[in-house]
């Protein structure tokens, strides 16, 4: 897992401005052994966004938005398919 967790930083240090998920999983797929890489490293984003090294957007109507903070708000964005975006937080 610290191989991917590296492959993410390093790869997000080497992008100016946001790059979304599918790209950060075609480019990093070889660092995992699982079965799943896009599941591992989707864990390993999810994990870099909660300890605030990362921040997540996502795409809706054409515009960028700030992946809601607020617990109500999160419970109904959690399953859908909206194109997420990361990017480290300035």
């Amino acid at each position: 897992m610290a191989k991917i967790k590296q492959g993410v930083i390093d790869y997000l240090k080497n992008i100016i401005g946001l790059t979304n998920e599918r790209e950060i999983v075609a480019d990093l797929a070889h660092l995992s052994k699982s079965k799943t890489p896009e599941r591992s490293i989707n864990r390993t984003l999810n994990e870099l966004y909660h300890k605030g090294i990362l921040q997540k957007y996502y795409i809706e109507n054409d515009q960028i938005k700030t992946w809601p903070t607020q617990k109500f708000e999160r419970k109904l964005m959690y399953g859908s398919r909206l194109p997420k975006l990361y990017g480290f937080i300035t």
